[in-house]
């Protein structure tokens, strides 16, 4: 048997500014928020229904807006526009208002120890 119509595929580079390694994900009133592992920021924030992007953050420090390994808690109301997070090398938990968040309003992330 001889092969006569060989196809060679043509490879085309995209360049990406940014991969998300998704690794946790939750649904929060309307959003679905994704916590990233390999790079900063932390968090993505998609609309839960159309799943089109709407904002990123959570940068990496000691600050009380700043994250370093977060967790999403299991209380976290799926119907509430809160998300509560728990940061193990911080040791502290996290309450984000993901709609402040979206309006850029202080105090949309709350930590306490």
């Amino acid at each position: 048997m001889t092969e006569d119509k060989i196809a060679y595929p043509q490879v085309e580079n995209a360049d990406l500014s940014e991969v998300l390694y998704a690794d946790k994900l939750i649904v929060s009133d309307s959003f679905l928020v994704v916590i990233n592992r390999k790079a900063e920021p932390f968090f993505y924030i998609y609309d839960a229904d159309s799943f089109l992007f709407k904002e990123k953050f959570g940068f990496s420090g000691n600050g009380p807006e700043d994250f370093l390994f977060p967790f999403f808690m299991n209380q976290t109301d799926s119907v509430s526009e809160h998300v509560s997070v728990y940061d193990v090398n911080l040791a502290s938990f996290k309450d984000i208002n993901i709609k402040r968040l979206l309006a850029h309003e202080e105090k949309a992330i709350v930590s306490s120890s």
